[in-house]
């Protein structure tokens, strides 16, 4: 069964495009068919994947508004690998509320969804960072899962609650919706800072905190200009040492992500 994954946070530049879709790539490279829906104007992840598979960027595709608008997602669906699947944004997602009435305006992402999500062992989006959008809306309602990503900064700590809150709102909508925990991206070494956020945030909650945290490191701030590990590169290497690090961290946090799941669906 498909399992649709938001992960967000109301606060911009905490890595959140770039975690997204590692996840979902990496989770590809493991054997599942996996769907990466990049639903924020700005593209941020089309340009990562672009960036990291040449082939991709070379060729002409239609995106996720022209599949919206046309209420017909699989024709804005580029096959990158045989078990990786993308759809790409542009600046002309930001007329996706025209699209929009009172009867479909949290439904209408959803609807569509459901005629390809039997295709995919996973469905990642990519959302805009902010709260109460018509994007994040139609996100959490097409969504089975949402994931909190803070970054250690007191800024992002604040947007913890707010994109909570939205969650529980818009499980309204969508009962199945299932809250799996906060992700943290660790933007600074100082312990004092995990120590603030166990503070606030009660950390000895183990179902409200993911255990594995994306470490500090230059290489995974360099993947969202420059495109994922080494596929952009020519050498005969897939991935240098340096990759393998990340990769090992992915590896814990999509085991980490399997048994969460597992959890959810047996309550």
């Amino acid at each position: 069964m498909t399992k649709k994954i938001t992960l967000a946070n109301s606060k911009g530049g905490i890595g959140k495009t770039t975690i997204s879709s590692m996840l979902a790539y990496f989770l590809s490279e493991k054997g599942y068919k996996t769907l990466l829906v990049d639903l924020d104007p700005q593209a941020n992840a089309t340009t990562m994947i672009e960036n990291t598979f040449n082939e991709f960027k070379e060729k002409d595709y239609d995106t996720l508004f022209e599949g919206l608008k046309n209420k017909d997602l699989r024709m804005s669906i580029s096959r990158i690998t045989d078990k990786f699947d993308f759809i790409p944004s542009s600046q002309n997602t930001t007329d996706f509320n025209e699209l929009l009435n009172e009867n479909n305006k949290y439904t209408y992402l959803s609807n569509l969804i459901k005629n390809i999500e039997d295709e995919y062992d996973f469905i990642f989006y990519d959302v805009p960072p902010t709260n109460f959008t018509d994007f994040i809306n139609n996100s959490l309602v097409a969504s089975d899962y949402f994931i909190i990503l803070t970054e250690t900064s007191g800024f992002s700590f604040k947007g913890i609650i707010d994109m909570y809150e939205t969650g529980r709102k818009m499980s309204e909508v969508n009962s199945r919706l299932d809250f799996l925990g906060i992700l943290i991206n660790m933007r600074e070494d100082d312990k004092e800072v995990l120590a603030e956020l166990d503070q606030e945030y009660n950390m000895d909650n183990k179902d409200m905190f993911f255990s594995t945290y994306i470490p500090k490191r230059k290489r995974i701030v360099k993947y969202a200009n420059k495109g994922m590990f080494s596929r952009n590169n020519k050498s005969a290497i897939k991935y240098d040492r340096w990759d393998k690090e990340i990769l090992s961290t992915f590896e814990k946090l999509s085991d980490e992500l399997l048994y969460k799941i597992s959890e959810s669906d047996e309550k």
